[in-house]
């Protein structure tokens, strides 16, 4: 058996629904939120039932994985709502080597990377490496400041 500490819901859960979760796993469940201009409003339902979310890009009929991103500039009001409820947001959906940076000028509590660094629906390690780089140098520029 796999020692799962995080329990993520992808789908239509209701704070109900998550509540049960964790009360039936004894795990920390976190909410995607799918970035819409109900977003911030969904995330509020589920102030003190969701341990942390993860706000991705919504694409209709689908859950994630789309390799999309949604306009970060609202990410700065997910980061904001998340820190209200004292819970971690992680941000998802097209994060790649290319935009990298600019999402981490957001300061968020961390990335949910998959597509992004994938080619031919496999982890790509030169992907993988480019993305460590990145991260890096950013985080050494920011240090020096």
């Amino acid at each position: 058996m796999l020692p799962i500490e995080v329990i993520q819901c992808h789908g239509s859960e209701t704070p109900e629904e998550v509540r049960r979760i964790k009360l039936r796993t004894r795990k920390k469940v976190w909410k995607v939120i799918h970035h819409s201009e109900n977003g911030l409003k969904e995330m509020g339902a589920f102030a003190s039932t969701a341990d942390g979310y993860v706000i991705d890009t919504k694409v209709k009929g689908l859950l994630g994985g789309t390799g999309r991103t949604f306009d970060w500039r609202h990410v700065p009001l997910y980061l904001a709502e998340a820190e209200r409820q004292h819970v971690p947001c992680f941000i998802a959906g097209g994060v790649k080597p290319a935009n990298i940076e600019k999402l981490l000028t957001y300061h968020p509590a961390g990335i949910d990377m998959s597509s992004g660094i994938e080619r031919d629906f496999k982890k790509d390690p030169d992907l993988i490496c480019q993305i460590e780089r990145r991260v890096l140098v950013y985080d050494d520029q920011t240090t020096a400041n």
